[in-house]
């Protein structure tokens, strides 16, 4: 899900959503702006965020924050006095357990200031690592293959380095497999 923040138009009025709240008010002017994020961002991955000025009648500074514990990060700060509809990257914070942050869009003119701040969750990165076994019993001297697969929390595959695969069974346990294998688009059969 994402959050919309400030939208201004038409004559002179705000549409503001919410996870589902929408509330529409009269402003005195016609400023025309939206910022959309997403309530839940994987901590350490890539975010995106979309950003649109419309009929903007002045030159306006877009500065959108990211606050945490005080620290105010800078995530995007764009001037213009022409109409945009843009989307940004940026790097999502490292976090250790779930967190609720801030974010912070301020839009100021010379006529015109509008500050807006809105909760989103930082989650940390967990992917789960599966193996898969070609058969549930094997004989002693059998051949053992099996599959490993990561996947991040949206069960996408994971592009990710092992550089030690260690087995262990119920009742012995094996030296560890030395052996550097690459997931690639996501799978490795060994």
């Amino acid at each position: 899900s994402w959050f919309l923040l400030g939208i201004t138009f038409g004559d002179g009025y705000s549409l503001s959503a919410f996870t589902g709240f929408v509330s529409v008010k009269k402003l005195q002017d016609r400023k025309v702006y939206m910022v959309a994020i997403p309530a839940v961002i994987q901590a350490g991955s890539e975010a995106k965020l979309c950003a649109s000025l419309l009929q903007p009648n002045e030159t306006l500074v877009m500065t959108i924050s990211l606050i945490a514990n005080g620290q105010n990060k800078s995530i995007l700060q764009e001037s213009s006095d022409q109409e945009f509809h843009r989307c940004f990257q940026f790097q999502a914070p490292h976090v250790e357990s779930d967190e609720v942050q801030r974010f912070k869009v301020e839009i100021r003119g010379e006529t015109f200031l509008s500050t807006e701040e809105r909760k989103v969750m930082i989650k940390p990165y967990s992917p789960m690592t599966f193996v898969q076994t070609d058969k549930p019993i094997y004989n002693p001297g059998q051949t053992v293959q099996f599959r490993v697969i990561t996947l991040d929390t949206s069960f996408s595959p994971v592009n990710q380095l092992y550089n030690i695969v260690e087995l262990e069974f119920a009742t012995f346990d094996l030296d560890p497999g030395y052996t550097t294998f690459d997931l690639g688009p996501g799978f490795a059969l060994l």
